[in-house]
């Protein structure tokens, strides 16, 4: 799957408002949002204006229900992972149904072809001129060991 076709770029938290500002400079590009379940919380309610001002953006949801990137080195450094640990049950998609995006979800036991359906349907949705919400289970990484995020 290629995402090169497209705007991409994730800045933490603030990257549902870089999707509405790049969406806004290019129309008719497509702009993926790629979030953490974390830093999801930060702007997800960027969808509203993206569904009401025609603004249209697919966001990836990798959902591994914590903090992780903080929580490695915060338990390494400080021996708790107070405030880290979220809920890998939150439904993300439905959230973004809430806001009035397409509701999409990648489940743990997707095979490599339905995740690639998935991803299909998004860009098919944001060719409607649909906000897309993909929310992906995730397993646990060591993405960014060594970054100190506390």
């Amino acid at each position: 799957f290629d995402l090169s076709s497209g705007i991409n770029a994730e800045y933490g938290g603030a990257g549902g408002g870089f999707a509405l500002g790049a969406k806004s400079v290019r129309p008719k590009s497509v702009v993926w949002v790629l979030w953490g379940d974390g830093s999801c919380a930060y702007s997800i309610a960027e969808i509203e204006p993206a569904t009401r001002l025609n603004l249209p953006f697919i966001a990836i949801i990798g959902n591994d229900g914590s903090w992780g990137q903080i929580e490695r080195e915060q338990v390494k450094m400080l021996g708790s992972d107070v405030g880290c640990p979220l809920n890998p049950a939150t439904p993300y998609h439905k959230v973004g149904e809430g806001y009035g995006a397409v509701g999409l979800e990648i489940r743990p036991s997707a095979t490599e072809e339905k995740m690639q359906q998935t991803l299909r349907l998004a860009q098919e949705e944001h060719s409607k001129g649909r906000t897309v919400v993909v929310n992906v289970a995730l397993g646990k990484s060591k993405f960014r060991e060594g970054s100190v995020s506390v």
